[in-house]
């Protein structure tokens, strides 16, 4: 076992100071794996994720990224030692409460520090995620996503830690899923910048012409807000594919906004009857926005036909969650966009339009290869 630096002392973990495992750094390396803690192989060799895991994320996970370790990626822990117990050895758990939060804030102030050339740090299992994005959520539902916040300069991808996936076998498809899109991301083609779209209120010329272009698109996605138990309508967006490929929609304001008034919304109710008997009509677990049309007096049976990209999903991947959240972190296009229902209402349910648009156009060809 390595001695532990002077950096150490002071630090809850100190121990003995014996079983330091220093963090692998590689000077070209374009991403910074930050795992947890060593577990016993890494204390003896000196060397993190070295381990069961640490094999797998060398050798199955990283490569599905189109990374190579000691080439271009560089691996560390935010903690670097074992848990000491009280009998005198040592263990792979985690300390816990106030001690685990002292050793973070003092292993991390001491020995982490990214290279240079690291353009995106991945934060692999919940420890890595707490300390690099803070009290934002749990760690399932920001997997396959960039973290709001950046850490030491860099974005943040959160993964899956290896170790979780012995205990839960049936995310292991997802990890591989998620360091796919982790590729992606370096080549620059995850995630897709949010399209524009025009948020309606006053000039009903502007209403209608943009809910009558909707109807020369293949489907239009459609998601709604609404008072929840009530089924009242707060919001509705539309979003659709124009005939060059870019996204575009709108977004009417149904409640709250002074500048919508009643004859704005009896022109876009007007509208919205025409262009569900007349184009494709996608929702991702329709029921819920339905129950709230019906309540505008649009009846199921005046749909043309009906897409719900939930009902896709659970064909396709029965055994798992099947929330527009997760699905979208494993068939959608665009970053996170859910944690905005309280900040920012109309970028939250266009991010619900432009996402369920391209999880069906992605579970589409999906049904078709299976």
């Amino acid at each position: 076992m390595l001695p532990k630096p002077d950096g150490c002392l002071g630090c809850p973990l100190a121990g003995d100071m014996t079983g330091f495992v220093p963090d692998e750094l590689v000077t070209d390396s374009r991403v910074f794996v930050l795992a947890q803690n060593p577990g016993r192989d890494e204390e003896a060799d000196g060397v993190p994720m070295v381990g069961l895991s640490g094999r797998e994320v060398n050798t199955v996970f990283l490569p599905l990224a189109g990374l190579e370790r000691r080439r271009d990626v560089s691996i560390g822990n935010v903690l670097k030692c074992r848990l000491s117990a009280d009998s005198g050895r040592k263990s792979n758990d985690l300390p816990v409460g106030d001690t685990l939060h002292r050793a973070v804030q003092h292993c991390t102030k001491q020995h982490l520090c990214i290279p240079d050339n690291v353009q995106l740090v991945v934060a692999h299992g919940d420890l890595a995620f707490r300390h690099t994005q803070g009290n934002i959520g749990a760690l399932a539902d920001w997997r396959g996503f960039i973290g709001p916040q950046t850490y030491q300069g860099r974005p943040v991808y959160v993964t899956l830690h290896t170790a979780s996936l012995y205990r839960d076998p049936k995310m292991r498809t997802i990890a591989r899923i998620d360091w796919l899109k982790l590729g992606r991301y370096l080549r620059g083609e995850w995630p897709r910048a949010v399209p524009s779209r025009l948020v309606l209120r006053s000039n009903t010329t502007d209403l209608r012409h943009m809910v009558r272009s909707a109807r020369c698109a293949p489907v239009v996605a459609l998601d709604t807000e609404y008072v929840r138990d009530k089924h009242l309508l707060t919001l509705i967006g539309l979003a659709w594919q124009q005939p060059d490929g870019t996204v575009t929609g709108c977004q009417l304001q149904w409640m709250g906004d002074p500048q919508v008034t009643s004859d704005v919304r009896t022109a876009f109710l007007q509208e919205l009857h025409i262009l569900v008997g007349t184009t494709p009509i996608v929702m991702h677990n329709a029921f819920a926005d339905l129950l709230t049309l019906q309540e505008l007096g649009i009846r199921v049976g005046e749909f043309r036909r009906i897409e719900d990209t939930m009902l896709m999903h659970s064909q396709l991947w029965s055994e798992l969650p099947h929330t527009l959240e997760f699905v979208a972190s494993t068939h959608g296009n665009y970053n996170k966009m859910k944690q905005l229902r309280d900040t920012d209402q109309l970028l939250y349910n266009w991010g619900d339009c432009i996402e369920t648009l391209a999880i069906y156009d992605n579970l589409r060809k999906e049904l078709e290869r299976t």
